[in-house]
This record gives structure tokens, C-alpha cells and sequence, in this order.
């Protein structure tokens, strides 16, 4: 099952590690790539101030992905094209007798 109008190919990103002060920070473990996914920008979903009070846009992006890809949640998305790392906000999976079940996922960019 492929998901049409793709934009982008996408590796899935998985797993923690420990950092130098035993912190746990995201690895880049890949855990499959070569993804064909449409990845789209929504309206930005809420404007905050950074901690040195600068304003900042935090923006939110739609995607589906096929449904056999494996899946969990404090996975990562990252756009082999562009190198930009996203974490997802939602994922579902509904039925449809059309297309097949394909994810559903709201994502937030990370880099």
C-alpha cells in the first residue's frame, strides 16, 4: 500500500541514550527508512517566548504514512530530503475500505 502524493521519503527515528550527566536524550537509531510520505505545514499552533524572551512559532505539519509501518510513540520522523527531525504529536490509524488503513500523524518540528 502506498500513500499517494508523496513529497518526501522519511526514516523512522527510535530509542534514548544517556548523555554525559546520565540525562536521557533521543538517539538517531533508525529504525526503517526509505518512507514515501506527504508532509504538509498547518497554521502554526501556538506562539510562545523562549527562555531568553524571544517570541517563537511553534509550528505543527500533517503526514500519513503506510500502514505497515511499525509505529510507536516516542518515535521521531525525520525528512531524508531535508534532514529536518519532527516528533509526533498524534497518530491514529483509521479504517478505510478505499485506500487501506494508512497513519495518520500530527507532528511538531524539532530542529
Amino acid at each position: 500500500m502506498t500513500v499517494p502524493f508523496c513529497n518526501t521519503t522519511v526514516s523512522i527515528l527510535r530509542g534514548n541514550a544517556a548523555d554525559d550527566f546520565a540525562d536521557d536524550v533521543d538517539n538517531a537509531t533508525v529504525a526503517a527508512s526509505g518512507i514515501p510520505a506527504p508532509i504538509v505545514e498547518q497554521p502554526p499552533k501556538s506562539e510562545t517566548r523562549r527562555v531568553d524572551g524571544q517570541p517563537r512559532t511553534v509550528r505543527g505539519y500533517a503526514c500519513r504514512l503506510p500502514g505497515y509501518v511499525d509505529l510507536r510513540d516516542d518515535d521521531r520522523i525525520k525528512d531524508d530530503i531535508t534532514g529536518d527531525i519532527y516528533v509526533i504529536d498524534s497518530m491514529r490509524k483509521p479504517k478505510n475500505n478505499l485506500t487501506g488503513a494508512t497513519w495518520v500523524l500530527t507532528l511538531m518540528r524539532a530542529t
